[in-house]
């Protein structure tokens, strides 16, 4: 299975794993290649480094005032330019409801559990 492959199995992909490995793509392809037992546990690693940081931001947005929440979502929106957002996502921002809009982003976190 190509590098890629393994970690949108495990639910990121190659650029970040290259963000939080600080590791070319083809390093981490050559080790996904030639050493895979040491690519299985990078993958894990960064894989919990990701909950830990999902779980830090659902603990984080619980307490986000609704101005905070606003300039979250716009961030959200400006980084995902030419990408796909969840439709439970979409939806809550049509509803204009900011209720909705913070358990969209939560249970949106909680999904690649």
């Amino acid at each position: 299975m190509k590098a890629s492959e393994q970690c949108k199995k495990l639910g990121f992909n190659m650029s970040t794993l290259c963000t939080i490995t600080k590791q070319s793509r083809q390093t981490l392809t050559n080790w996904s290649n030639n050493k895979p037992e040491l690519f299985k546990t990078v993958l894990e690693g960064a894989k919990s480094v990701l909950a830990s940081r999902d779980h830090d931001l659902m603990y984080s947005l619980e307490s986000k005032t609704d101005d905070e929440l606003m300039g979250m979502i716009v961030a959200i929106i400006e980084e995902s330019e030419g990408s796909e957002l969840p439709n439970e996502f979409l939806l809550a921002i049509e509803s204009g409801n900011l209720s909705s809009i913070r358990e969209a982003l939560i249970s949106g976190l909680g999904d690649d559990e």
